[in-house]
């Protein structure tokens, strides 16, 4: 493991009680080498949100780390029940490949429905199992936790108070819009960009503002192109 990027930090299991020490990365020692329109990070070396998740190595409990001891008494007496039924064969400390991240990230999607959280920590979690997947070059189950994504960031815009983690309504309208996108809904893209763009805080976000103009531009051409198809696909019109 390298001493530079990582680090261990003391941690307690809220299930089973044991004592471990989970892997944690540096931040300022992991290499941004390019940001896509969803907010996803590329990286040379090690990739930060591979570590979002900390593993119980005894029971297999799994959170996100910014609420894995907030477990309340009846979520433990379920999440325990569920443990008690099965025992995978993983070993979740030091360093990790995306394919073990992904069955962490799983894991923890499984406890979290167990669990009174919030419906965007949620979200997140589904669309960083998205970039997982993506980084494999896994189209298809990347589609499918986009989805997912997308689901839960449409209730948390219409329940939650904004903040939510660290993006602000104009963000979360801009990401839905490019969730939509990325899966070939692009009439909904375009309606998201468009609460982005004139939502009545936009002003304070001129990037966020460029970037979703952009993007609602690249899908409006996108699902003109989808209803060409459609028509002639219908023998209406010869492309």
């Amino acid at each position: 493991m390298s001493k530079n990027a990582f680090f261990l930090k003391e941690a307690t299991c809220p299930i089973c009680l044991t004592e471990f020490l989970a892997t944690t990365v540096r931040p300022n020692r992991c290499i941004p080498q390019g940001k896509e329109a969803d907010f996803h990070y590329k990286y040379s070396g090690v990739i930060p949100y591979l570590y979002d998740i900390w593993v119980c190595p005894e029971c297999h409990y799994a959170a996100p780390k910014s609420i894995f001891n907030t477990v309340k008494h009846d979520e433990i007496t379920k999440i325990a029940e569920i443990l008690s039924k099965t025992k995978l064969p993983i070993d979740p400390l030091g360093e990790r490949t995306h394919q073990q991240a992904i069955t962490y990230f799983k894991l923890a999607l499984l406890f979290m429905s167990y669990r009174k959280v919030p419906t965007s920590l949620i979200a997140g979690v589904c669309l960083k199992t998205a970039w997982i997947y993506r980084d494999l070059e896994d189209t298809t189950n990347e589609q499918e936790y986009i989805h997912k994504a997308i689901q839960f960031y449409e209730e948390a815009y219409s329940t939650e108070r904004f903040p939510i983690g660290n993006l602000s309504e104009v963000r979360v309208a801009y990401l839905l819009g490019e969730l939509h996108r990325r899966v070939g809904e692009y009439g909904e893209a375009v309606r998201w960009f468009d609460k982005a763009v004139n939502n009545p805080k936009s002003f304070a976000e001129p990037a966020i503002v460029k970037m979703a103009r952009d993007q609602w531009s690249y899908a409006k051409e996108q699902y003109n192109e989808q209803k060409k198809m459609e028509i002639s696909g219908d023998g209406v019109v010869n492309a």
